[in-house]
């Protein structure tokens, strides 16, 4: 894409309270950078336009997992790390801290409060395709609760 061409650049999101950031949090390693970043931009869209459909003017960003771990006041964003402990340091963090949604053994695992009161989840699988997967159910099914999860 060329750097003429329009861009999804929020400037909002320099600005705004730490706290009313949705982070969409990537690992920093090739396997990460190459297949779960490019995950959450994707996913990033949908939020954004989630938002938009209910008029909520949060900013939509996604972040390092070093930044997120090394940033105490951006953890009381509304977060979704997105790729397996192993690669994602804020997963690794969050994921002893937050109920599991959903488990395929052997596949990917979502964790995330379903009653709507923790503001942070992760989704992963085994690989870049199950991790593909886990965000895609992510999405259909836990989506709208994750995003007006009480503060």
């Amino acid at each position: 894409m060329p750097l003429s061409a329009p861009c999804r650049f929020d400037p909002a999101a320099l600005e705004a309270d730490p706290s009313e950031l949705i982070l969409l949090v990537t690992g920093a390693g090739l396997e990460a950078e190459s297949a779960d970043r490019t995950f959450a931009y994707a996913l990033a869209e949908t939020v954004r336009e989630v938002l938009h459909a209910i008029d909520d003017p949060r900013p939509v960003v996604v972040a390092s997992d070093l930044w997120y771990v090394n940033q105490p006041e951006v953890r009381r964003a509304t977060t979704l790390a997105v790729g397996r402990p192993e690669i994602n340091a804020a997963c690794a963090m969050l994921a002893r801290q937050i109920p599991t949604a959903l488990v395929v053994d052997g596949r990917f695992r979502i964790q995330f409060d379903v009653e709507g009161i923790e503001r942070r989840a992760c989704a992963y699988g085994v690989d870049a395709a199950t991790t593909r997967e886990a965000l895609r159910i992510f999405e259909e099914r836990y989506l709208p609760v994750w995003l007006t999860a009480a503060p």
